[in-house]
């Protein structure tokens, strides 16, 4: 649990009581995460797709499920045929082989990512500000830990899918930047250069992911009741390292999903 939080003063963490080894059953985690492989299957029902369209958001789909049960060096033609229920020259019909059509699931995968991230609320509260980027971004990879697994082994093995990650997540540090530099308090102290910052604790929660979501480390896991607690003991330290202290006991209330105002 967070230093922060006093044992004599201590709240019961959010959504859950017990510990498990995969912190995965969150009922009410941010309300703009999603899983990729739902969102190419509502993308199915848009108006005016034609037939192959369709089908091809069904492929993507299929693709997007099946890195989530089995590791991109291991997936088979067989098991997206398997997931689609389609036959394997269909398969070949839109993709030349598994390598393009896991380049272009993830690429779609990170541009919804970066879309949706852009429309997280900016809060005038520091803690706030911090607190709720790093829950849409844990619960992202809760939800889609197969995509940030395979994301990883393909950038080593697809230098123009590198180039696009590495671009992606610079823009993503930027924006933490920002962000630090915002809400920074004018002082006559030197400030720690946020870009930098924004890498250092980004890199932190990277790690983190990781561990938990891609590798499933047991012993990490079960430290971690569900993702609100995740997201508050990062954005605890996270705001400690980039402004030298902690966030009140108020600003942390303030953002647990029990939370009642004025309490």
């Amino acid at each position: 649990m967070p230093a922060a939080r006093k044992e004599s003063e201590r709240t019961k963490s959010p959504v859950s009581k017990g510990k498990s080894a995969m912190p995965v059953a969150d009922l009410a985690c941010h309300p703009l995460s999603f899983d990729m492989a739902e969102v190419f299957d509502e993308q199915q029902d848009a108006p005016g797709l034609t037939k192959g369209q369709r089908t091809l958001l069904k492929v993507k789909a299929a693709v997007a499920r099946a890195l989530e049960q089995t590791p991109y060096q291991m997936l088979r033609i067989s098991d997206v045929a398997d997931q689609a229920q389609i036959s394997y020259g269909l398969f070949y019909h839109y993709y030349k082989d598994k390598e393009r059509a896991t380049v272009e699931v993830l690429l779609d995968f990170l541009e919804h990512l970066e879309k949706t991230y852009a429309q997280i609320h900016v809060s005038d509260d520091d803690y706030a500000s911090l607190y709720q980027p790093n829950l849409f971004y844990l619960d992202v990879n809760r939800r889609n830990a197969g995509l940030i697994r395979a994301c990883l082994t393909v950038s080593e093995e697809v230098e123009s899918f590198r180039e696009q990650y590495t671009l992606l997540i610079d823009r993503w540090h930027r924006r933490m930047a920002q962000s630090i530099r915002r809400n920074q308090k004018t002082t006559d102290e030197l400030l720690p250069d946020a870009e930098l910052v924004a890498y250092g604790v980004g890199g932190m929660i990277d790690q983190y992911c990781r561990q938990v979501y891609a590798q499933q480390n047991p012993f990490l896991s079960r430290l971690i009741e569900n993702t609100h607690h995740f997201a508050e003991t990062v954005s605890i330290m996270w705001y400690r390292a980039v402004y030298g202290r902690s966030p009140t006991k108020q600003q942390i209330l303030n953002c647990r999903p029990d939370h009642k105002s004025g309490e």
